[in-house]
């Protein structure tokens, strides 16, 4: 199977005809004999240039190995006066079984001009068994009138041999380049290496004898060639005045990286690159030292950490210089607390050390540092090698403040009229919200929700409830963002009137100032009682010979009818024994008066 036969015509010297561009690839055979023969382009006759072409045999058309032990020739060479310039040849597969020799090029041709240069010739095709080899180059005879030079011989699978001269039992085998350039004494400029091709291996769509321009170092074969007469390549672009080997011509350009002491520049020195690549370079100063300024092209960018050429169509240069570096510390502090900082500069020297102290403030106390820093050591000592940038974090350790100005004591309040409670809450952080809450035993329980979670607005409009005390008291609880609380009580109790005036009416009728239902009673008394002004009263129960008994009211009342409940317990909770008792009101001239109660049990 061949995919170029040429029989060309035998015309004037040099080279007149001309086969060039094209591109073979993934020949296949299907046969079990060992007799079958591939060849990418076979030369049977003429005087001819072939130039720019590309050739991959090994590999079927989905890129897997053709494995068969077929006699392969990428380019054979049979009879002919001819020149071969700029070609890319590669020969792959693995797990071959052959007995049969394989060649990237051969040629048998032992007279007649014929001239060999810039060409890639690579065998990678690799054996499994047998002891067919697998050549990069193969010429028939070596004398005066073949000229080779500046071709890639590579060869790198199992079975490999560089080179090989002569036939049957003439022949002679090369394994490498060294021993190739001393046996056929030419070849002194050739290179063997890896040529980077871009997929030698894929598919037929995507297999590809270009040279990769993504790896970094560039391919081996760039700017390695001989000025051939070559104007362009496989593609149509021009070649350079250092032509690439192969089919594929770089548009390489140069990129000159330095960088001054004290600091690098990666990678540095001459690069080679290909045209409309991009590339990236970064700078990296010594330690205590700063990029200064890049110079691209000799202009300033400024002291930048990198720069990338974006579709390189020139030559570039790159420049770092580098200082001494000065760095900047910034701190702050979270919460209520500050910060002091020895020493205060702007810009700190490298290596610089530097004390910092947190101070709590009233109300915090300093936790941990954050940012460039952690832990909770006070004084912080940093040592400036870069810039810095700390953070002090202060708890709020303070309860709230909170204080019950209205009611505080002694007020008189009746049931369903409207009222203000008043406060005081402040706190280092600030009050996030107060509870409201009231007692009926003088605060010794407060069981009675007036409202939670309020703005601390300092004051909050009351409906009184219908829950009659001499006992009352509000407690008002402050809330700050650290989960503080702190509450605060009326001094004194106030009185919540309620349902007293039909009591007392009932009791008392237009004019009387202090009556007592039922009279005699076994235990539980209404006493009602009419105040003629706003003040101070005080109701008492004594017993025939004098002594207090008990205290119902002492306190400031509203003018107008009033009633209290008496248990008929004595001041230590003890029910009172059966007999007379006075019940006694003051509450100046104008309001005293006495009433006999009988207690029979």
């Amino acid at each position: 199977m061949t995919g170029i036969h040429y029989l060309g015509p035998d015309v004037v010297w040099p080279y007149s005809n001309l086969v060039a561009r094209n591109s073979v690839h993934s020949l296949s055979l299907v046969t079990s004999g060992y007799s079958g023969q591939i060849c990418g382009i076979f030369v049977n006759g003429g005087t001819t240039s072939f130039q720019n072409n590309m050739v991959r045999l090994g590999l079927d058309a989905n890129g897997n190995s053709v494995t068969g032990g077929y006699a392969i020739s990428g380019i054979g060479e049979s009879v002919g006066t001819d020149e071969f310039s700029g070609n890319s040849v590669y020969v792959g597969g693995s797990g071959v079984a052959s007995n049969q020799n394989t060649f990237a090029f051969q040629s048998w041709v032992s007279v007649n001009a014929r001239y060999y240069r810039d060409n890639i010739l690579v065998n990678a095709r690799s054996n499994a068994s047998g002891s067919g080899k697998n050549y990069a180059v193969r010429y028939g005879t070596i004398d005066a009138t073949l000229r080779s030079e500046y071709n890639d011989l590579y060869v790198s699978g199992v079975g490999g041999m560089l080179g090989g001269t002569g036939s049957g039992s003439q022949s002679i085998d090369y394994p490498t380049l060294a021993a190739w350039r001393t046996g056929t004494n030419r070849d002194f400029a050739d290179i063997s290496a890896d040529p980077l091709f871009v997929n030698a291996g894929g598919s037929a769509p995507a297999g590809d004898l270009h040279i990769n321009t993504a790896i970094y170092p560039v391919s081996p074969v760039t700017n390695a060639g001989v000025d051939a007469d070559l104007d362009d390549d496989f593609d149509g672009e021009p070649r350079g005045t250092a032509p690439d080997i192969g089919a594929d011509e770089y548009l390489n350009y140069t990129l000159a990286a330095s960088a001054g002491p004290n600091g690098a520049i990666n990678p540095a020195g001459i690069l080679l690159v290909n045209g409309g690549t991009d590339f990236t370079f970064t700078i990296a100063p010594a330690h205590c030292y700063m990029v200064a300024d890049v110079l691209v092209d000799g202009n300033s960018i400024g002291p930048v950490p990198s720069h990338a050429f974006t579709d390189i169509q020139g030559n570039h240069t790159i420049a770092a210089s580098f200082a001494p570096a000065q760095f900047t510390l910034t701190t702050s502090a979270v919460g209520g607390g500050t910060l002091t900082i020895v020493p205060d500069l702007s810009l700190y020297p490298c290596s610089t050390s530097v004390e910092i102290t947190a101070h709590d403030g009233t109300g915090w106390q300093f936790q941990q540092w954050a940012g460039d820093a952690g832990g909770n050591t006070n004084p912080l000592t940093v040592v400036m090698d870069s810039h810095i940038n700390i953070t002090a974090i202060f708890a709020d350790i303070a309860p709230p403040v909170v204080e019950v100005t209205s009611p505080n004591g002694g007020e008189a309040w009746d049931v369903d009229t409207n009222q203000t409670i008043t406060w005081t809450a402040t706190d280092n952080a600030g009050v996030t919200a107060v509870d409201l809450d009231y007692s009926m035993d003088g605060g010794a329980t407060f069981p009675f929700v007036i409202t939670t979670g309020e703005v601390n607005a300092g004051s909050y409009p009351w409906v009184v409830p219908d829950t009659p005390s001499a006992m009352a008291r509000v407690r008002v609880t402050g809330h700050d963002a650290a989960g503080h609380a702190a509450a605060d009580v009326g001094d004194a109790d106030f009185e919540i009137h309620g349902g007293e005036s039909a009591v007392a009416e009932a009791l008392l009728g237009e004019h009387n100032l202090l009556g007592v239902y039922p009279n005699p009673s076994p235990g539980v008394v209404d006493v009602a009682f009419r105040a003629a002004a706003s003040g101070f009263v005080r109701l008492s129960v004594y017993d025939v010979a004098g002594r207090l008994v008990r205290t119902l009211v002492a306190g400031r009342v509203a003018g107008g009818l009033r009633s209290q409940v008496w248990d008929g317990r004595d001041a230590n909770g003890m029910p009172v024994p059966t007999g007379v008792y006075l019940v006694l009101l003051d509450g100046g001239p104008a309001t005293r008066a006495v009433k006999r109660l009988t207690i029979a049990r």
